[in-house]
Parts: structure tokens; C-alpha cells; sequence
């Protein structure tokens, strides 16, 4: 699949001409500080915007005493289901490694054969969001794996294993009106088999979008097979003006255009995991593993990639800002997959999806000091 992550930046100096400075994107001048793991250092430059809560809505590398401090909703949770509940664990539960070295935990829940919503039938986490208005663009990013002694179904499965839900006006998952993206799990019965992937709902997304693409889309590795790092962004519309955009590994897997919000105004709630039937076994080993979970109710973000154009980067890590004005952010360092004396690229994007199209190049565990030129810019 060809399509980038953002405009070129001949696009948006016609825009800039044409529409003047609301199209203006970030400009990254510089950072001060030393870029270590879970250090604070502060970008500079202008352009940046607003952002009402600095802070995202969630971030969970594992560090908190417990899941119902951080999500909305964690599922499985009933007594019944015992060591398949959902919960944090150590790195290394049933020999599966953490998805890079600055992690030391990561959460961790069992499907069993509890079918309800609220139990094994489902292994997910939800944040939720009281309102929402035409427009909101909502930003995910999440480590996700199966286990590597995940039992398939075979040729029986039904393509129902879900990894993620956006919910309208409910309180749980597949309440009400909700889209998510789920695999083709009927087509492969092994964990090196590629998985594509399909959106699908009560009606909130059309199976034909405003581009006439179907709603079967690229393909990724399987994520029995190893971490995925997976990020979704959904701007929300009850009209026409909507998107879904899916990214696995860096690479664009899902580029859905049209309607996207099923009740403008009401609650709303977003979540990695969800239903995996894998009908007819009885499964014993069909775990979920998710790390370092970002989500937010904006495209303002600031990010460490490993490659100076965001399109092409693999290895994508949400930094923690803690304050943010126009012309500077102050960010805990989530290092993340990348390590320390490897060069990484620093982007800002604001609320309205603009971003600095050359990344600040920086290097992981150095202090760090401008100011440096200011990098091309573009908009989304």
C-alpha cells in the first residue's frame, strides 16, 4: 500500500498561500535537557497550539497499582475467570518478553470459554470520554501480541477477533452504536500467517467508504507471531467528513474515509482487545499481551521516531507531555524501543493533525541543546 501519512510539502505551501496561517504547522527549534528514559526535557520552537489537559487522556507503561486508576473498563474481571483476568504482570509471564528493554511490565488477560461481553469472551481495555463533538480526533498507540501458544480455530473461525472498538453513548463494549477493527481470522490457522485487516459495526461505518474502497484492508504480520506496534487515528463526523486510519509497524493498513460517529454529542470510549471466537476449541493458551498505551482525545502529540520522515518510520514512541504552550512542551522521555546513542527524529503535531515534516534529530541518553534551524514544515 502507497498512501503516506501526510501531505507533501508542496501541497501545503499552496494550502499556506491560499488560506494563510491557520494551515501553519510546528516549528521544532530545539531540546534542552538530557533525553534519557522517563527524564523530563523541554522542546522548543512555535507553532505548537493549545492543548487543554497537557497530559494525555492515558498512558499506561505498566507502572500503576492497578488497572481501574487508569481505564474505564478492563475485561476479563469476573471471579469466574481466575488467572485469566486481565491485569498487570511482570515481563517474562509465560515466557513472553516485554516488547523492548525499558520494559519491565505489561498487562496481560485470558480468553476463556465465559462468553459475555464482561469475561472471557472478551480481553480488552476501554477509556471513555463523557462527550464529544464533530471534528474531535481521537490518537492511539499501543504494543499488542498474542501468545505464542495461541490455539487457532482453523478454517472454522468466523473473522471475529476484534482489537479495537470506538463505543458511543454505552458504558461497555458493543453497546449501542460502535465500529471496530477486527482480523481475518478465518484465513490463517498458524502464527506466521499475515493477518488482514477489516472494519465492521452496528452501521456507524459504511462497508463501502467515500472512496469506494471495501472495508478489507492491508495486511500485517500476526501478533502471535511477535510485538505489533499499532496505532489507530479516527477523526469523528456523522457526516461525510470523517476518517479511520490504521497503522501497523509504521505502515498504513487502513484508510477508511466517511462517517465515523454514530451519536454526535454523547459519551465516547475507545479500546484495545476485544471478542476472538476461535470456535470449536475449548482455548487454554489464547492470552493477550498489551505495552505502553497512549491514547488521547487530540491529535496534539509530540513523538520520538527513528527515521527523519514519520512515513517511513517503524518504531513510533508517544512522549509525556506535562506542560504546553505555543512555543514550548515539557516532555517525560518514553525511550521506548529506542536505545541509548541511536539517533531518533522529533516530531510536534498539533490539534488539527499539522506536524514538523523533518524530524529534530536527537540522540537517545545525550543532553541535548539548541537552538538548532528551524525544519520544513507541512500539514496533514
Amino acid at each position: 500500500m502507497t498512501t503516506t501519512r501526510f501531505m507533501t510539502t508542496a501541497t501545503t505551501a499552496l494550502m499556506a498561500v491560499s488560506c494563510g496561517a491557520a494551515f501553519a504547522a510546528p516549528v521544532v527549534q530545539n531540546v534542552t535537557g538530557t533525553l534519557s528514559h522517563k527524564t523530563t526535557v523541554t522542546v522548543s520552537g512555535s507553532g505548537f497550539g493549545t492543548k487543554t489537559s497537557a497530559a494525555p487522556a492515558l498512558w499506561d507503561d505498566g507502572s500503576a497499582t492497578s488497572l481501574s486508576s487508569k481505564w474505564s473498563l478492563s475485561v476479563p474481571n469476573a471471579a469466574a475467570d481466575g488467572s485469566y483476568n486481565i491485569q498487570y504482570r511482570s515481563t517474562g509471564y509465560r515466557g513472553v518478553a516485554g516488547p523492548h528493554s525499558n520494559s519491565s511490565k505489561y498487562i496481560v488477560g485470558g480468553h476463556t470459554n465465559t462468553w459475555n461481553p464482561y469475561a472471557g469472551g472478551n480481553v480488552m481495555l476501554t477509556k471513555g470520554r463523557s462527550s464529544h463533538t464533530e471534528g474531535d480526533i481521537v490518537y492511539a498507540r499501543a504494543y499488542a501480541r498474542l501468545d505464542p501458544k495461541w490455539q487457532f480455530g482453523g478454517s472454522s473461525e468466523d473473522n471475529n477477533h476484534k482489537w479495537w472498538v470506538t463505543n458511543f453513548g454505552g458504558n461497555g463494549p458493543y453497546e449501542d452504536d460502535y465500529f471496530y477493527v477486527d482480523f481475518d481470522q478465518g484465513k490463517f490457522t498458524n502464527p506466521t500467517a499475515a493477518v488482514q485487516h477489516k472494519y465492521s459495526g452496528s452501521g456507524v461505518l459504511s462497508l463501502s467508504d467515500a472512496n469506494g474502497h471495501s472495508n478489507w484492508w492491508g495486511s500485517s504480520k500476526n501478533p502471535a507471531s511477535g510485538w505489533t506496534m499499532y496505532e489507530v487515528e479516527t477523526k469523528l463526523s456523522t457526516g461525510s467528513g470523517g476518517y479511520l486510519k490504521v497503522w501497523a509497524d509504521g505502515v498504513l493498513v487502513m484508510n477508511y474515509a466517511g462517517r465515523t460517529d454514530g451519536r454526535a454529542g454523547s459519551s465516547v470510549s475507545v479500546g484495545f482487545g476485544g471478542y476472538s471466537s476461535t470456535y470449536p476449541i475449548s482455548p487454554t493458551n489464547n492470552f493477550r499481551y498489551f505495552a505502553d498505551v497512549y491514547i488521547d482525545f487530540t491529535a496534539a502529540r509530540v513523538l520520538l521516531a527513528n527515521n527523519s520522515s514519520l512515513s517511513s518510520a517503524t518504531v513510533i514512541e508517544p512522549q509525556i507531555p506535562s506542560r504546553w504552550t505555543d512555543g514550548a512542551i515539557d516532555v517525560a522521555v518514553n525511550a521506548g524501543k529506542l536505545t541509548t546513542g541511536q539517533t531518533a527524529y522529533l516530531f510536534v503535531v498539533d490539534s488539527k493533525g499539522a506536524r514538523n515534516a523533518n524530524g529534530l534529530p536527537v540522540v537517545v541518553g545525550s543532553a541535548v541543546a539548541g537552538p538548532k534551524a528551524p525544519t520544513n514544515v507541512t500539514a496533514q
